[in-house]
């Protein structure tokens, strides 16, 4: 993107996501916010990754699944246990616990 193009101001990154660096009201617990799967698809469109991608925050997974449709292969993983991926806090993980066959 062209400085030229950018029209927004500070907050245009974060409304688009649907994202936000201040709270009004209170956080939800564990900051669970899901992000929409498009945005994977938008970033596939911008960039390239390794065949192994770790979605190391991935809630119920809306991320991961599109990686996975793209065909990439994803290691999913979670603080909160929400039904898929590990339960694994990231923070604390050097690197996924596995070896990939990729």
């Amino acid at each position: 993107m062209n400085n030229k193009d950018w029209t927004g101001n500070s907050r245009s990154t974060h409304a688009v996501l649907g994202a936000r660096n201040y709270a009004h009201n209170e956080r939800e617990t564990n900051d669970y916010y899901a992000t929409e799967p498009k945005a994977a698809q938008l970033l596939m469109e911008v960039e390239t990754f390794s065949p192994l991608i770790w979605e190391c925050a991935c809630g119920e997974g809306h991320l991961a699944k599109e990686f996975e449709k793209a065909g990439y292969s994803v290691y999913a993983s979670d603080l909160v246990d929400r039904g898929y991926g590990y339960q694994q806090d990231f923070l604390t993980t050097a690197a996924p616990p596995f070896r990939a066959s990729i």
